[in-house]
């Protein structure tokens, strides 16, 4: 039986593992690849692109199968390789706040796994506006997510200039030497460079002790309390039916606490009544991104915080979330301020378009360097 190769993705809170991997499912790759994903409600999968889902696996129209994690990884993975639709190559999504090397022990430990599957390499994305902005054991889990990688996604570059960026690049040089840089923007990358990759430090991320990190939903902190792990991070999730006024919520998420390090999801605003709109917020930036319209789809909003251990009040932050909706009558002034948004979110698509454009040409540039390279 011939092996399924394996790559994990890692990388820090909103360093865009997620952008990566819309790009990979949404690309015309001619591959049939397996991600296994935390959950399906991180991945935006446009309806029209499920070609059939069952249970916790959805088939998409390119070939690809995207499978959310729930309980035992090396079941999921089992099931996908032996499934009707074995992959061409796998790809496993690592938490944000997780170690890769635990993953990689996986392998190492299970004979039956391997017999399977091998691990064709660990790709680390790295956010490159914020990733030396970390302190203390975020930095810590941040810098171990790097030094196992066999290949560095350097995201984010657009955002900022050549000084920066070669500062950047000088320092992930010290942090690892002997692992390649490949800058991108919005997480476009030729998957010739993502796949191969030969999985030569897999062996070293084995022998090291994983970093006890423990994540948990708030209302089961004081479960707990009493034990003692190195990182410990708490998660919220707000979920609502009514609309929000942007204007007051982007105020209320560009004042959230240093210790709440990510807000991801959708939400429901009034003055995009037809729109789905992707909220995101990493560090310090804060973004809205209009996704697709509801159609028949009753409007929501379902947005998970993530912070360090015992910074999270639910009350308080459902409180200020309750402020920030949208009143039920509409004024001209909202009428108005409609029209502002409307031009904001559609910049934010435009400049999505206009990167994918340019990553598109990147790509196949690259592509043709790497080509070249072989020759």
């Amino acid at each position: 039986m011939k092996q399924v190769p394996v790559t994990v993705l890692s990388g820090f809170l909103g360093s865009g593992k997620t952008t990566f991997l819309n790009y990979l499912l949404h690309a015309d790759h001619g591959r049939r690849i397996g991600v296994l994903v935390n959950d399906f409600g991180s991945v935006n999968i446009d309806a029209d692109l499920v070609t059939r889902i069952e249970g916790e696996t959805m088939s998409l129209a390119n070939g690809c199968i995207c499978c959310s994690i729930r309980g035992d990884m090396e079941e999921t993975l089992v099931s996908m390789v032996d499934g009707d639709e074995k992959p061409d190559h796998l790809l496993i999504e690592a938490s944000g706040v997780s170690d890769p090397a635990a993953i990689v022990q996986t392998f190492a430990l299970s004979h039956d796994l391997r017999a399977k599957v091998y691990l064709d390499g660990i790709v680390a994305v790295v956010d490159g506006e914020q990733v030396r902005d970390l302190k203390g054991k975020n930095a810590l889990l941040a810098r171990r997510q790097i030094a196992v990688a066999d290949l560095l996604l350097v995201n984010k570059v657009d955002l900022l200039d050549d000084a920066q960026r070669a500062s950047l690049s000088k320092w992930l040089r010290q942090q690892v030497s002997d692992v390649r840089l490949v800058e991108t923007v919005r997480g476009r990358v030729p998957l010739e460079l993502v796949f191969g990759l030969g999985g030569k430090k897999w062996r070293e991320a084995a022998e090291k002790d994983t970093l006890d990190v423990h994540v948990h939903d708030v209302e089961q902190s004081a479960k707990h309390a009493h034990e003692n792990h190195l990182l410990e991070f708490e998660t919220w999730t707000y979920r609502g039916e009514k609309p929000f006024d942007f204007t007051a919520l982007k105020r209320m998420m560009s004042g959230l606490p240093a210790s709440v390090y990510r807000v991801k999801g959708i939400v429901q605003l009034q003055n995009m009544p037809a729109e789905r709109t992707v909220l995101q917020v990493a560090g310090r930036r804060v973004s809205f991104l209009g996704d697709r319209l509801w159609r028949d789809t009753r409007p929501y909003t379902e947005l998970v915080f993530i912070a360090a251990a015992g910074k999270l009040d639910p009350d308080r932050l459902a409180a200020r979330m309750d402020q920030c909706l949208a009143d039920a009558k509409e004024t001209a002034a909202e009428d108005r301020q409609a029209d502002a948004i409307g031009k904001e979110v559609q910049i934010n698509r435009w400049a999505q378009k206009f990167w994918e454009h340019s990553a598109r040409a990147m790509q196949q540039r690259m592509a043709e360097d790497h080509s070249n390279g072989e020759q």
